[in-house]
């Protein structure tokens, strides 16, 4: 048994633990906020680690990431529309957040046409999110597989600021499609604001570009 003694001034934004090997070895990562009360701006001086990108293969794709994220798919119980899987990752605290997540469809040439179409027509124009606008990017060119189609938007927020970056992409024999999101948030005030979205606009093209049928 391990104990830790944290001052009441320091500000715990969040407790994730990790077992392994049936329990052994418990890995707990923390994650704290700036608890400085003559600070001004965002109480939360949160990080999110982008680097060390490594390519992971899942269920019928590979995927490149920050080896530090942990994409957990769908359980069977947690499909939906049949031959559809989601995973999902999420990181960061209240004042700098990245999500990542992909949709993946299997089907029917058909199914997977409309399917494609459908998602495709999310980008058509700005969308609404908890946290503001996404207003899409213009002039965006990326490296995509095969007839991928790639879009870039920013967010519309008076306090954040923030990419998202997503991809939708079909196999040659039209039976599987995915639809890959990257998003991110930081406060504008947060003192690493600029590194942090120049990180994020480089990390999150590169997994888009990274992607591949299995």
């Amino acid at each position: 048994m391990k104990h830790h003694d944290l001052n009441p001034k320091v500000t715990l934004t969040g407790v994730a633990c990790l077992y392994l090997d049936e329990g052994k070895n418990p890995m707990t990562a923390t994650s704290f906020g700036l608890g400085d009360p003559n600070v001004q701006g965002p109480v939360y001086e949160d990080f999110v680690d982008l680097s060390h990108l490594t390519n992971v293969e899942h269920d019928g794709f590979s995927l490149t990431y920050p080896a530090t994220w942990f994409l957990r798919g769908s359980s069977e119980e947690e499909k939906v529309d049949g031959g559809s899987q989601s995973y999902f990752f999420q990181t960061g605290g209240k004042s700098c957040i990245a999500t990542l997540s992909v949709i993946f469809h299997r089907g029917s040439v058909d199914h997977i046409a409309h399917q494609r179409e459908a998602t495709l027509s999310l980008f058509s124009g700005s969308m609404d999110i908890d946290t503001g606008r996404l207003l899409p990017r213009q002039g965006v060119s990326m490296q995509l597989e095969g007839n991928a189609q790639g879009f870039v938007c920013d967010l519309d927020n008076p306090n954040i600021a923030g990419p998202t970056y997503s991809g939708v992409y079909c196999n040659d024999a039209g039976d599987r499609l995915a639809h890959i999101t990257v998003l991110g948030c930081i406060a504008k005030q947060h003192s690493h604001a600029t590194t942090t979205l120049t990180e994020m606009e480089s990390a999150f093209r590169t997994i888009l570009e990274s992607f591949r049928f299995l």
